[in-house]
This record gives C-alpha cells, sequence and structure tokens, in this order.
C-alpha cells in the first residue's frame, strides 16, 4: 500500500497488472486479515489509476470491490466502502464516471445494512462519487446524468437513488479519507523513525 502511494507511475504495465492480479486473488482469501488488507491496497491503487485514467485496471478492481461491499463480514463490506471513497475522492471524473454502475448499486443496497459503519462508510463513498462535496450544482449534474442512464436499466432503482440523495446524502458532512490515510502514513512513519533513532 505506502509502496503504491509514491511509486505508481515508475511501475511498468507488466507489474500493475500483476498487482491488479494480486489483489484481486486476495479480496477472496478465506482470512478476514488478507480480504481487509487487500481492500486498503486496492483502494490506494484505484486512487492512482484513477488519476492516470487507466480504465482497464479500474473496471476490473472496481467489479471486485463491488462483490466485496457485499461481503459476509461488516468489516470486509466496511473496507471495501472505504476503498471506494478514496478512490472517489482521488480519480479523475472521468475515472468516476466510468465506474458508477459498478460501484454505485452495491453500494447504494448497504442503506439498510445492519452495521452503522458500513451504513456510514457506504454513505460517504456515494456522497464522494456523485459529487455531492463540491456542491449541488455539480452534485445535481452528475445524479441526473447517472440516474437518467440507470433510470434504462433499472428504473425503480433510479428512482431510490435520486430520493436517497435527497433525503440522507445531501445531509452529510464530508469526512475525508485521504485525510485520514495521510494522518496514519505520518503516523506510522514518524513512529517507524523514533525507532530507528532508538
Amino acid at each position: 500500500y505506502h509502496i503504491l502511494h509514491n511509486n505508481y507511475k515508475k511501475l511498468d504495465s507488466d507489474i500493475q497488472e500483476s498487482i491488479v492480479d494480486f489483489i484481486i486473488v486476495n479480496m477472496s482469501d478465506e482470512n478476514l486479515a488478507v480480504r481487509c488488507s487487500s481492500l486498503l491496497t486496492a483502494g490506494e491503487f484505484l486512487a492512482q489509476a484513477g488519476q492516470s485514467d487507466d480504465l482497464d485496471y479500474l473496471s476490473r478492481l472496481c467489479e471486485a470491490l463491488g462483490e466485496r461491499i457485499t461481503d459476509e463480514s461488516a468489516q470486509v463490506r466496511e473496507d471495501a466502502s472505504l476503498a471506494a471513497q478514496h478512490f472517489a475522492e482521488a480519480a479523475s471524473s472521468q475515472s468516476i464516471m466510468s465506474s458508477l454502475d459498478l460501484l454505485v448499486p452495491m453500494l447504494l443496497s448497504r442503506a439498510g445494512d445492519t452495521s452503522y459503519p458500513v451504513r456510514r462508510a457506504s454513505q460517504q463513498a456515494l456522497y464522494y462519487l456523485l459529487h455531492l462535496h463540491k456542491g449541488q450544482e455539480a452534485a445535481n449534474k452528475v445524479v441526473q446524468a447517472y440516474a437518467t442512464r440507470l433510470a434504462k436499466r433499472d428504473a425503480d432503482l433510479s428512482v431510490t437513488l435520486v430520493e436517497y440523495c435527497k433525503k440522507t446524502l445531501i445531509k452529510l458532512k464530508p469526512f475525508s479519507r485521504l485525510e485520514q490515510l495521510e494522518s496514519e502514513r505520518s503516523t506510522l512513519f514518524a513512529g517507524s523513525s523514533s525507532s530507528d533513532s532508538d
């Protein structure tokens, strides 16, 4: 995860492909800790790929991420939603729009999740994916454009999305996953430097 944060653009395509394969395999591992760790890495890879508009990697990882958003483990569902938010905060608008079909329906399905942390994480992911953090005008454009596209495939889900945005998501206050991760990185490396000096 930390290697990806600083070195994504230095990796050649074969190595990037291998990393994607590794992440996807480990997202489905029987071990809970492995699944959660792979989701942290997936969030960082998606963020980096989303800034570069590497759409092939995005589609593969978002599809796998969507499956984990409905995992039997609440911790995995929460971490998958946090990974989606990580991507949504960092990626370009083009990358986000290309990934909505793979992420929004799965995140919306968590609206009634029995776990509050899962509901909260999925709401924040949708908040950023649908550009609600950029103001009402920007959000309206994204929500309406996607809802219109979604209605051709699932009219009921399209209506549900619009209502959920109006009644729930619009009331949220932004909570930055990027800032949280940066704080964790700073703490980690500060602790590492302190140990080295001792």
